[in-house]
C-alpha cells in the first residue's frame, strides 16, 4: 500500500512515536513492531476487537522520500508503519485521557535494567495499587476556548485517595479541581509508553456536543441509518491502544492479573465522578 499524503497528528498525549494523519482525518500512520503487528493481525478472532482500533494494514517507507513524508528519524527503512483508523475522527474538540492498565510495565524480552526500573515505576505509582495510572491527559475548557495537556507527572503524582480528583480534572475542566494541577500543564508531552493503555475520549466543546446529542437522537428515530457510525459526529469514544509488549498466545502465568482490577478501578472512578457531580453539581 502506498503511503497517502499526511499531516501531523496534533492530538497524541503519551508516547513517544511519531504518529501522522490523512488529510481527511480519517486515519492515522504510525511505526509499529512485529509483535504489535501480529496482535492486530489476530485481534478479528478474540471478542475484544470490538473495543481495539481498526487495523486497515500496512505500508512500507522504502525511499528516503517517504521517510521524510513520516517525518520519523528513528524509522529504518523496510520498518512496517501502521495504518489504524482515527477513532477521533468525528470529534470537534476531543478530551482526550490515556490511562495505563496493569501494574506490570514490562515485557519478558526487556532487559534487566529496563525490567528495574518499570517494578519501580509500578510500585512507586496506582499502577501497583490499583493497576491503572494516568500517563497523560488533553482537556478542551468550553468556557475559555482553549485546551490544556497535563504531562506524565500528574500520574505519579496521584495516589489511590487523589486519582479521583485528577478524573474529576478530567471531566470537569472548569471545575476547583482542575485549578489544583496548574504546575503539571504543558504545551507538549513525550513520554515514552511500554504496556496497553485505555483511551477515554468526549465531545469537550459544548455546542458540537449538543448539535452531536440533536443528531443522534434523529439518527435513533430513522428505520435506516444514514451516516456510518465511524464517519459521524461523536459524543464518546472508549479504545484500547498500545499493543507493542502484547501477547494474544503469552503463557498465562506472565499475564498481568492486575489489567482487571484497574479495569474495575477504572468504572468505580467513572461511577464517583458521576456521584460527584450530582452533589457538587458540577458542570453547571
Amino acid at each position: 500500500m502506498l503511503l497517502p499524503h499526511l499531516i501531523p497528528f496534533d492530538q497524541q498525549v503519551a508516547g513517544h512515536d511519531t504518529i501522522r494523519m490523512s488529510i481527511n482525518e480519517t486515519v492515522i500512520i504510525k511505526p509499529c513492531n512485529q509483535r504489535e503487528l501480529e496482535f492486530y493481525q489476530n485481534a478479528p478472532h478474540y471478542a475484544l476487537h470490538e473495543f481495539i482500533p481498526e487495523c486497515y494494514g500496512t505500508v512500507r517507507a522504502a525511499t528516503e522520500r517517504e521517510l521524510d513524508m513520516l517525518e520519523c528519524t528513528e524509522l529504518e527503512e523496510g520498518k512496517p508503519i501502521r495504518i489504524d483508523n482515527n477513532v477521533l475522527h468525528g470529534f470537534t474538540q476531543p478530551c482526550i485521557m490515556d490511562l495505563k492498565i496493569g501494574s506490570l510495565l514490562h515485557d519478558c524480552d526487556a532487559t534487566d535494567e529496563k525490567k528495574k526500573k518499570m517494578v519501580l515505576l509500578s510500585e512507586s505509582t496506582t499502577s501497583s495499587t490499583m493497576g491503572i495510572r494516568i500517563c497523560g491527559m488533553k482537556v478542551y475548557d468550553s468556557s475559555k476556548k482553549r485546551y490544556q495537556q497535563y504531562d506524565k507527572k500528574l500520574g505519579k503524582s496521584c495516589t489511590r485517595d487523589t486519582l479521583i480528583e485528577a478524573f474529576l480534572a478530567f471531566f470537569f475542566p472548569s471545575s476547583p479541581y482542575a485549578q489544583q494541577y496548574t504546575k503539571y500543564q504543558v504545551k507538549s508531552e513525550e513520554t515514552p509508553v511500554t504496556g496497553s493503555s485505555l483511551l477515554l475520549v468526549y465531545e469537550g466543546d459544548s455546542t458540537a456536543c449538543h448539535q452531536t446529542w440533536q443528531y443522534l437522537l434523529n439518527e435513533d428515530k430513522k428505520s435506516m441509518k444514514s451516516v456510518d457510525e465511524e464517519l459521524g459526529p461523536k459524543l464518546c469514544d472508549l479504545r484500547l491502544i498500545d499493543f507493542a509488549h502484547s501477547d494474544w498466545n503469552a503463557d498465562r502465568k506472565n499475564q498481568d492479573k492486575d489489567v482487571l482490577m484497574g479495569l474495575d478501578n477504572t468504572i468505580q472512578l467513572l461511577e464517583m465522578c458521576m456521584k460527584r457531580q450530582t452533589e457538587e453539581r458540577l458542570g453547571e
